[in-house]
């Protein structure tokens, strides 16, 4: 199906700093996504969050979501491969890289025939 991103550029204006993207996903017969952010970003990434959905919409068991730069390097260091389906996935910034500026791509894999889920990620 799809990624929808939302980027809080509220918050960003408030503080300046941190910037908040929020990412939610559906699969449909297992098919790996794929979306772009519309914003530009730099700046060290502070955490991330991952929530499987629950029940009948919960993602398979160790499914895969990277975050890529420009360049296509994952800039969570591979903080979110194999994310559990029943329990909430964290990293924080000791665990994850900085982005060098420029557009993020958000991929989410494996997450089976039927998978959901939302994801947070902070950077600034």
């Amino acid at each position: 199906m799809a990624i929808t991103v939302t980027e809080n550029l509220a918050a960003q204006q408030r503080n300046g700093r941190t910037k908040a993207i929020k990412f939610a996903w559906v699969s449909a017969d297992g098919a790996d996504l794929e979306q772009a952010t519309t914003n530009w970003y730099v700046g060290k990434i502070h955490g991330l969050q991952v929530v499987p959905a629950g029940g009948a919409a919960a993602p398979a068991d160790n499914f895969d979501i990277t975050i890529e730069d420009g360049s296509g390097g994952d800039v969570l260091l591979g903080a979110g491969m194999n994310c559990d389906n029943t329990t909430n996935t964290y990293a924080g910034s000791a665990s994850l890289a900085a982005v060098g500026g420029g557009t993020l791509t958000i991929n989410v894999a494996n997450t089976g025939s039927a998978g959901a889920g939302t994801g947070y990620l902070w950077l600034g």
